[in-house]
């Protein structure tokens, strides 16, 4: 805490003698090489104890505050000052600028060199101890046939030249890098480049081999820094895939065919799975397999409707049983229940784990009835009669005895079983007659021509029937005309069916393809075919049986099969590395496959080769394999910490993209690009520096330190955000309690440090006569504490009166902001007098 003490001091004599400090400057040389270092040492006049010194180079601060400077970056022209600040207690004006010193500054030579050419390890170079423009030294470190070196040259002494550097490269033995060729089928083609892709050109040994796995050995061409290499080309071969046979289903259930075969085979099966009929599905190996097509038969069972024998219809009451298993054996029950008192339909269901559906049948339970006939008249002995099977309210059965037409008979009917009838007789009438007799007519071919006589052998006229038929064998009946006592005959005109020649169908061919018609049918019918084969267009045969057999004319149709060419979708342009894949059907519906194998590192045209059994052409597909761009960008350079920047997001070579992580302005960091896709490019990296000044402060007593070194410092007034003149050391210590700060300079990058506020230091107080004044040094307003009221008046170092202001009794304050810096002295009305400094 601040305490006012009273005290009296007694001055003896004058004030002291005011004094001007002045300083001068000298320089270790003013004439030098640019870059060569140089001194300059002040000399203090009236300086004090602890002057203090700024160093200017025109008008720009430089150095340190010390009584010399030294420069290794002047310019010719360059002015050197010093502005001293004298702290002795007698000095008037407390600044003094020196002499100035104007530099001769003359730029160095580069000396220039050609450069040596790269070398293979051990070869040999001379660097030249003599540059092209004329400047002489030597190089150091000593020559390195071994490794790449930077040398660097010094020139002599005594020539204002600069040194320069020259690298020697020398090439190590590159190991020639090639993209493995991958594994290929047996019989598949492959081709080794001549040239690696590191740029190495060279020759393979043995010759290619497509059989067998084999190592080849890479021989670089002279003359290239490289070493012998190997590659391996695996040769597979081709595996048939196995599956497990699938086991019959009925019509309409699930299954499914594995995609991978029992021997580890991946690929698809067309065409699509049908649960509805038999199948062979074909199974295509994925591309990239050393493996065959196989195929499967999936067997899909229709359901089958059980076949049963009818029951015939049943008396009222009678028994009758149906079958647990159908004609076609399948097993089931019936419901209902057997009912022999009504005509019922009973459902047979299947029993479960069989491809059947249900069925019905419906037995017949009838009344019993008596049957009725006509009476069949008389007849001629040997006449024909005919005794009705199903009487005329329909009741079928037999007579008994058997039909006598030589002799008058009784004959009973007797109802076939499975009809509710009762048996009935019927007496026919036989006189005696004679039989007409005709000539056999022989057989004819189905659609001949032959006639009946209507009077027969012996004189009996009469008429055949049924009509006249030469399709079918008929028997015909002779009816004697009335009035004739004879009986009626028959004859059998046999006709040959025509025999419809049958042929197994020929396959439909592709054009151009051989066949040949058969002259002999399947069932056993010769001829002949017309028109001639044709095997470029589908065209309908027809075949002539030979003469002498009864026989159709047949046809049949040969599709001839135009071949077609597989068309595909266009597979674009990739990018080198990038996976692709090659359809196995046509977009038209050819299957096959492609060689070579997949290539995604080079553009390379394929061959596609249809599956065998289609009419089809081979076809080819070129696909084109893009090299990726590597992004190129200008360097993005230092920044100070906190400033702006952006990174592009376009390459100077137009790849699009993007940056990771997000931009950080506090911190160097590393950022990644990543093209946009649709690109064939590949990413690239950027480091941003950013310069980060210390700004940290410490405290000791009332100095304050700034923690960075090798920067500059300004020093400044918090209360005013004003430098302070001459604060430009890494540490200040203030005269006067208040808040500051510095301003630290580095890399071209400049922070403000946070304020430090002192609050220790006590007033430099002057006490006389009763009568005090502060703060000493004053920079805004000095206080005068009196005990009675004065005029005082300021004076400045020459006497000239610049303030006079009444002064009450007590504190009062005098505004010296106005006034320049400099020693002034305060007086008052009764002669006491002190000196105060103003900054």
């Amino acid at each position: 805490s601040l305490q006012t003490r009273s005290f009296g001091i007694c001055v003896q004599g004058p004030p002291p003698a005011a004094c001007t400090p002045s300083v001068a400057i000298s320089a270790s040389s003013s004439t030098i090489c640019q870059g060569q270092s140089v001194t300059f040492t002040a000399t203090p006049t009236n300086g004090g104890t602890t002057p203090s010194y700024q160093w200017k180079v025109g008008t720009t601060n430089v150095g340190t505050n010390s009584p010399t400077y030294t420069a290794t970056a002047l310019s010719n022209g360059n002015v050197v000052s010093v502005v001293m600040t004298s702290n002795a207690s007698c000095a008037a004006i407390l600044n003094a600028t020196s002499n100035a010193i104007t530099m001769s500054v003359t730029s160095p030579t580069t000396p220039a060199f050609t450069q040596i050419a790269a070398i293979c390890p051990g070869g040999s170079f001379t660097l030249p101890l003599t540059s092209t423009n004329g400047v002489t030294g030597t190089w150091s470190p000593a020559a390195n046939n071994t490794a790449t070196t930077t040398y660097t040259f010094t020139p002599a002494a005594g020539q204002c030249a600069s040194t320069a550097s020259m690298t020697v490269q020398v090439n190590t033995n590159v190991t020639p890098t090639f993209t493995q060729i991958p594994a290929i089928c047996t019989g598949g083609s492959f081709t080794l480049p001549t040239t690696s892709t590191n740029g190495v050109t060279g020759t393979w040994s043995p010759a290619v081999n497509n059989t067998a796995t084999t190592t080849y050995t890479f021989t670089p061409t002279q003359g290239q820094c490289a070493s012998i290499m190997t590659m391996t080309v695996a040769v597979n071969s081709n595996t048939t895939p196995t599956f497990t046979q699938i086991g019959a289903i009925c019509s309409g259930s699930s299954f499914t065919l594995p995609t991978t075969s029992n021997n580890g085979i991946i690929g698809t099966w067309n065409p699509a799975i049908n649960n509805t009929a038999t199948t062979t599905y074909t199974f295509t190996p994925a591309a990239g397999q050393c493996a065959l097509n196989a195929t499967m038969t999936v067997a899909v069972n229709n359901a089958t409707t059980p076949a049963f024998s009818q029951i015939g219809a049943i008396c009222s009451g009678g028994s009758f049983t149906l079958p647990t298993v159908s004609n076609n054996g399948i097993n089931g029950t019936w419901s209902p229940a057997a009912n022999n008192s009504v005509t019922t339909t009973y459902t047979f269901i299947p029993a479960t784990g069989q491809c059947a559906t249900t069925t019905t049948m419906t037995v017949t339970v009838n009344s019993n009835v008596t049957p009725t006939f006509n009476q069949i008249p008389s007849i001629c002995q040997g006449g024909s009669l005919t005794l009705p099977t199903t009487s005329n309210n329909g009741v079928t059965g037999t007579w008994s005895p058997a039909i006598n037409n030589t002799a008058t008979t009784t004959y009973v009917f007797t109802p076939n079983a499975g009809q509710c009838a009762v048996f009935t007789t019927m007496t026919v009438s036989v006189t005696n007659g004679v039989t007409p007799t005709f000539m056999q007519i022989g057989s004819i071919c189905q659609g001949g021509s032959f006639t009946l006589p209507t009077t027969s052998n012996n004189g009996v006229t009469g008429i055949w029937s049924p009509a006249l038929n030469n399709n079918v064998t008929t028997t015909y009946t002779f009816t004697p005309s009335a009035g004739q006592c004879a009986t009626t005959t028959t004859m059998t005109v046999n006709v040959n069916n025509n025999t419809t020649p049958t042929f197994t169908q020929v396959g439909s061919i592709c054009q151009g393809s051989s066949f040949s018609l058969p002259t002999t049918s399947n069932n056993g019918i010769t001829g002949t075919w017309s028109p001639a084969l044709n095997n470029n267009a589908t065209t309908t045969y027809t075949f002539t049986p030979s003469a002498g057999q009864c026989a159709t004319t047949a046809t049949m149709t040969v599709n001839v099969n135009n071949n077609t060419t597989p068309t595909f979708t266009q597979v674009g342009s990739i990018c080198q590395g990038s996976s692709f894949s090659l359809p196995t059907t046509s977009n038209n519906g050819i299957t096959g496959t492609w060689s070579p194998a997949l290539n995604n590192n080079a553009t390379t045209t394929y061959t596609f080769t249809p599956i065998a059994g289609q009419c089809a052409t081979t076809a080819t597909m070129t696909v084109t394999a893009n090299n990726n761009t590597t992004p190129i960008f200008t360097p993005v350079g230092s920044i100070c910490q906190g400033s702006t920047f952006t990174l592009p997001t376009t390459s100077n070579n137009g790849i699009t993209g993007i940056w990771s992580p997000a931009v950080n302005n506090n911190a160097t960091t590393t950022y990644t690009f990543t093209p946009n896709t649709g690109q064939c490019a590949t990413t690239t990296m950027m480091t941003i520096n950013v310069n980060v000044v210390n700004a940290v402060t410490t405290v000791q007593g009332s100095t304050i330190t700034a923690s960075a070194t090798g920067a500059t410092y300004q020093w400044i007034n918090c209360a005013t955000n004003q430098p302070i003149s001459g604060a430009t050391g890494a540490s200040f210590t203030p005269v006067t309690n208040g808040s500051y700060a510095v301003i630290v300079s580095q890399n071209g990058c400049s922070k403000t440090s946070d304020c430090v506020l002192i609050t220790n230091l006590s007033r430099d107080t002057f006490e006389k006569n009763s009568w005090k004044i502060y703060p000493n040094p004053a920079i805004t307003y000095l206080i005068v504490e009196l005990e009675d009221a004065s005029e005082v008046k300021v004076f400045d170092i020459t006497g000239k009166i610049v303030i006079t202001q009444s002064l009450k009794s007590g504190t009062n304050t005098i505004d010296v902001s106005g006034l320049s810096g400099g020693v002034y002295i305060i007086q008052t009305a009764a002669g006491a007098h002190s000196k105060f400094v103003k900054r």
